[in-house]
């Protein structure tokens, strides 16, 4: 899974955040392609977003 403009601006509206437009870039930098030969899913994006959210960065993942 990877994620685009419309799933951060439709997360902000369900989950009533503020992600800022340097945030938004950072995280589609992330989450805009698929770390091959891996695959995102739905929870590790969440959670990976979440956790850059409150502590401003990414957990490492496996693939790192």
């Amino acid at each position: 899974m990877t994620i685009t403009m419309k799933y951060l601006r439709d997360l902000e509206n369900s989950a009533f955040l503020l992600i800022s437009t340097e945030q938004k870039k950072t995280i589609l930098d992330r989450f805009g392609t698929e770390p091959a030969p891996y695959v995102w899913t739905d929870h590790d994006i969440a959670s990976q977003i979440q956790n850059y959210l409150s502590r401003g960065e990414f957990t490492k993942a496996v693939n790192d």
